[in-house]
């Protein structure tokens, strides 16, 4: 286990603790961090403010203060609920498609469009390669208009056309159905 310790910069207008550490301790680790990650950190009880317990990722944070750090690179990793890298998207999944637009089944565990972590696989970009690669298109149209969290299951509904966006977006907006839906 290794210890880290900061005195949060003058300069800094008062801050939450999560978002604090997100922003400094990758780069006391030398280790890319995950949001998650940082709030495991603090729940577990392995951060100090002013040599007091915080486990709260919404405490302010304010310029003057103390942080300490007690990290375990191997406890932190194991415990990832949420990583799930190894989804994967294929074309069974497509619910529906036609020329303007495409719904799919969305598993649970992968979020639907790009996270802070670049290398985590998400239905955004899946469902891109999958078009790119079945369509043998170099970049795919794909407009988003409604997102499920990342452990919610259930169907996306995606625009394959620019034109095809602002009448989606007004059914979204008005509560509106598609006529023979």
């Amino acid at each position: 286990m290794k210890r880290f310790q900061t005195r949060v910069p003058g300069s800094l207008p008062k801050d939450r603790l999560d978002q604090f550490l997100f922003a400094w301790l990758p780069h006391a680790t030398g280790q890319r961090l995950s949001k998650g990650q940082i709030r495991t950190l603090i729940l577990s009880g392995s951060v100090y403010v002013n040599r007091h317990r915080n486990k709260s990722a919404t405490a302010p944070v304010y310029s003057g203060a103390v942080i300490e750090v007690y990290y375990d690179e191997d406890k932190i990793n194991q415990h990832q609920p949420g990583r799930v890298f190894e989804t994967r998207f294929d074309a069974e999944r497509i619910v529906f498609e036609d020329e303007y637009l495409i719904v799919v089944n969305k598993p649970s565990g992968l979020p639907t469009q790009p996270t802070v972590d670049p290398n985590r696989p998400n239905l955004y970009d899946g469902l891109k390669q999958l078009i790119a690669h079945r369509d043998l298109v170099p970049e795919p149209y794909l407009g988003l208009h409604h997102r499920l969290d990342k452990d919610t299951s259930g169907l996306v509904l995606f625009t394959k056309k620019e034109e095809a966006n602002k009448g989606i977006s007004e059914l979204f907006s008005g509560h509106l159905q598609l006529r023979g839906a």
